[in-house]
């Protein structure tokens, strides 16, 4: 019987538990359902806080925060509060709203007296009512959290604030109460028809509003007065503000229809005149009825608490509304397999923003067009305008009048802004750039976000454009500052009165008084008491009297008035003016913000388009000439070095002349008669057979008449040289350089053309008497063809033969020692030792080969081409002499010499080309 009582048992339980494990079901949440922010209990009154650095501002706040993670940062206000306050018992918290990630407000309930908070150690103090509002900033956390003042809290419910602030800070709240001027009683007193008899004992709280300008409420005041069929006999709670940079929306919930369900109304909110009006009218957001799984907002369920985070999105599909919501709690089958329940009791919700409710900013729409300043129909080349976002620090110059008199704008106002701006270092506060390179730029601003446009061109080159004698190397942007004033005499005309002596009185200043003395005093009166009268008074005698204190002159006095021309200095303004390179780094403001400093849009609407300019100025390159000439012994030409002594090598200078006569008298130059100042000479020589008698001191003296000559020619010379070195160093290789490092897609360099020449008669006898081998690369060059012509290795050893009917050698040691003394001088100038310490010239003597040339002149910048080019036969004497007369010898002076040609050229894989554009030589 036993056993069988047990199995019965065993049976029944196992029945009981398969039934139990078959009727177990899947269990989902309902649409919406944000599972990760709800827990078993009641999560209520979703919030956010801002990201750090959003300002106040409310389109920074809404439409420039970033994205936050998990939820968008989105949670139940008790997070927020627990995790700030550490608030983890004895108050009961309802709502938080954020001004600023640091700044907000929140309401608790259930407060403990100010006792029980010191004990307890609450960091929340000043508590009014049943349910208060405190204001909270979590940088200055070392004081106690203060209730709003009493001009805010009522001391019955006040609760559920949502705030926003303008451009200012100025704040702008609202907030549920129930506060009896306006009859009922809500929560948290639900039971308060057991201590009052009231039949409205479900209460009518209802919305206020306060504004809070430079730090002081407003007083509250109930929206039903500004806004219909706002507040009504029922329940208003739970309000938030959303869209308030543009068009402000208020979503609240209210019982009005039997449960709570959320509503909204569009707002306009002025700050200035602290007021609020409607736009619309109030709407309820739709509904779904009798859902196992709503769909919508509002349902048969209770609705609070509407929350809608920023940023706000331009793409609808990425704005919600979080809400709490007590939809399917308890749960409710779904289907045979599962049931629907919220997580606990109130879960938070999300759900898009209902149609017709997105917050799109205005667009913006900001062209700015870059202007060539001198000739607006060019396009400036390689333009670039930048818009910069600058971070929302204080410019207090900027953002308001910058202080500068209206009649200084068109002189220094830019300028003074631009200084300011450099001053701030403003470029650290650049947050981003967004930059285009065309010369009409079109940018989609952002409200509430500081702009600054500049722009300009990255041109900084020479692009040779030919037929034309110049091209803008770069753009400037123009300066203007204010100087020392001048002063200048002015004449003005004034009037002032001079007095003059009419007549001269004597006047006294009196001292009046009485007295009642006995009959018997009267004689202490002296002579300079004058007594008016005397009465009897009894026995006593009453005297008003007065007395001469003192003596002074009255002068009576004739007033005329007088003209005069004077003259005074008067400061006049000065302004300079100046122009400094536009690059990336160094940009030209707009004109409006020069006007006006940062743009900002604060209060826009409705979409607009804002037009600005930005001027530079051209700076022109003027095309150097492509060849300068020195190939003349005129002095109103470019001059060469001429006057080589006769059958000589080396350059006639005055520090070389003295050297060489030096030379002639040495052993080595014995019989070297056939160079001309030799005492040996054949035309100038007295050492000579045939010179005897009086001829030898005839002969002396036109040896020396020659030498002074010679002397005379030095001079010119040495002037010569330092004419045509200096024009080189100082003028033609700047300007090389500055078209060398502008110029793109090809090599620029600079020929030194360096030829030698001896005049017709041939070398008879003679050699060279020099100590050094003369050892260099010869290139001859055809300037009028471009082209090197020959290439060959020259080599003179001393005692050389000169003998050659053409004069080859001589022309070429003439050639060899005139590019040495022009390269002495050269190196003098730190303009051509650049070059040189760089490695960048070529120079002929230190050239071994053809493939080295050909090398060199890849990566050389100056080229040193020197060439003997033996007789100039352009130049022939008729008399075979020097006789003194016409087309005698003396004519050839000038022929031995050396002509120099700086020739400009492009330089081409190899190929030297001539430039398409160049300005002819002055």
């Amino acid at each position: 019987m036993t056993n069988r009582i047990y199995l019965i048992f065993v049976f029944l339980i196992s029945v009981l538990f398969f039934v139990n494990c078959s009727s177990q079901k899947k269990i989902i949440q309902p649409n919406g359902n944000v599972k990760s922010l709800n827990t078993p209990f009641d999560d209520l009154a979703p919030s956010q806080r801002p990201e750090k650095g959003v300002s106040c501002e409310p389109c920074s706040n809404e439409f420039l925060s970033k994205v936050q993670s998990p939820e968008n940062g989105v949670k139940p206000s008790k997070k927020f509060l627990t995790e700030f306050l550490e608030l983890k018992y004895g108050l009961y918290p309802e709502a938080i709203t954020f001004i600023t990630d640091t700044k907000g407000y929140f309401s608790v309930a259930h407060p403990p007296d100010k006792r029980s908070s010191d004990l307890l150690g609450f960091p929340v103090h000043g508590f009014i009512g049943g349910t208060d509002i405190f204001e909270f900033d979590l940088e200055n956390m070392t004081q106690p959290i203060k209730s709003l003042s009493d001009t805010i809290n009522s001391i019955v419910w006040d609760s559920h604030p949502t705030a926003v602030s303008d451009e200012k800070c100025n704040v702008f709240l609202i907030w549920s109460s129930d506060r009896a001027d306006i009859g009922g009683y809500s929560s948290p007193f639900l039971r308060i028809d057991k201590i009052k008899e009231v039949s409205d004992y479900s209460g009518n709280s209802d919305l206020f509003f306060a504004f809070r300008i430079n730090g002081v409420w407003s007083e509250p005041k109930n929206l039903k007065d500004y806004v219909p069929n706002l507040n009504t006999t029922k329940r208003e709670e739970t309000p938030f503000l959303y869209c308030n940079c543009l068009k402000p929306v208020l979503f609240f919930s209210s019982d009005r229809d039997g449960d709570f369900d959320i509503f909204y109304v569009r707002l306009s909110i002025d700050f200035e005149k602290q007021e609020v009006s409607s736009s619309g009218q109030v709407i309820k957001l739709p509904r779904e009825n009798e859902s196992l799984n709503p769909t919508t907002i509002n349902t048969e369920y209770q609705e609070f608490f509407p929350f809608i985070p920023k940023p706000l999105s331009e793409k609808k599909s990425e704005n919600f509304m979080y809400f709490s919501s007590n939809r399917l709690s308890p749960p409710k089958d779904y289907n045979k397999e599962t049931k629907i329940s919220s997580v606990g009791g109130y879960d938070i919700y999300k759900f898009p923003v209902p149609e017709g409710l997105e917050c799109t900013p205005p667009v913006i729409t900001y062209n700015v067009r870059l202007l060539d300043a001198v000739n607006r129909a060019n396009k400036v080349i390689k333009p670039i305008i930048n818009m910069n976002s600058i971070k929302d620090n204080d410019y207090p110059f900027l953002k308001s009048n910058p202080g500068i008199e209206s009649e200084d704008f068109d002189t220094h106002r830019a300028t003074l802004i631009e200084q300011y701006l450099n001053n701030n270092n403003y470029k650290k506060d650049i947050k981003e750039t967004v930059s285009s390179n065309e010369n009409l730029a079109s940018f989609k601003l952002k409200p509430g976000i500081n702009y600054l446009f500049n722009g300009g061109s990255t041109q900084n080159e020479i692009n040779c454009i030919e037929g034309v004698d110049r091209t803008i190397s770069h753009y400037s942007i123009r300066k203007i500052v204010e100087i020392a004033p001048r002063i200048e005499k002015e004449q003005r005309e004034i009037q002032f009165y001079e007095y003059k002596v009419k007549e001269k009185k004597v006047g006294y200043d009196t001292l009046r008084s009485e007295d009642v003395i006995d009959p018997s005093e009267i004689t202490k009166y002296d002579n300079n008491t004058k007594i008016e009268s005397i009465q009897m008074e009894g026995d006593k005698l009453k005297i008003k009297y007065y007395v001469l204190v003192s003596k002074k002159q009255v002068l009576e006095m004739d007033s005329v008035l007088v003209k005069k021309k004077i003259t005074i200095d008067v400061p006049v303004r000065q302004f300079d003016t100046s122009y400094v390179m536009v690059n990336a780094s160094n940009l030209a403001l707009s004109e409006k913000t020069k006007r006006e400093g940062l743009i900002r849009f604060n209060k826009i609407k409705e979409d607009i388009t804002v037009d600005d300019t930005i001027y530079v100025w051209p700076q022109y390159y003027y095309y150097p000439p492509c060849e300068w000439r020195y190939v003349s012994d005129t002095a109103e030409m470019r001059r060469n070095v001429p006057y080589f002594m006769t059958c000589f090598w080396e350059v006639n200078t005055t520090s070389n002349l003295p050297r060489h006569l030096n030379l002639l008298r040495t052993d080595r130059y014995e019989d070297a008669s056939f160079i001309e100042l030799h005492k040996k000479n054949q035309y100038f020589g007295w050492d000579r057979p045939e010179i005897t008698g009086d001829r030898v001191e005839l002969r002396k003296q036109k040896h020396a008449n020659r030498v002074e000559r010679y002397r005379q020619f030095a001079k010119i010379v040495d002037e010569n040289l330092k004419l045509m070195t200096d024009e080189i160093a100082k003028k033609i290789i700047p300007l090389f350089k500055e078209l060398d490092s502008k110029s793109s897609g090809n090599q620029n360099k600079l020929i030194i053309v360096i030829n030698g020449y001896s005049d017709v008669r041939p070398i008879l006898r003679g050699i060279y008497l020099g100590e050094e081998t003369i050892k260099y690369l010869s290139v001859g060059y055809d300037d009028e063809r471009t082209k090197i012509t020959n290439k060959s290795l020259v080599e003179v050893p001393p005692n050389a033969s000169l003998v050659d009917p053409l004069n080859d050698y001589l022309s070429k040691l003439r050639a060899f020692n005139g590019y040495r003394e022009i390269l002495k001088r050269l190196e003098q100038y730190p303009e051509f030792k650049e070059y040189m310490d760089k490695g960048l010239v070529l120079v002929p003597d230190q050239i071994n080969s053809i493939e080295e040339f050909n090398k060199m002149m890849d990566k050389s910048k100056i080229l040193f081409f020197v060439e003997g080019r033996k007789i100039d036969t352009y130049v022939k004497p008729d008399i075979p002499a020097y006789a003194g007369e016409d087309r005698d010898y003396y004519i050839l002076d000038p022929v031995r010499r050396i002509d120099v040609i700086v020739k400009r050229v492009d330089y081409f894989n190899g190929e030297i080309q001539k430039p398409k554009c160049c300005k002819p030589a002055d």
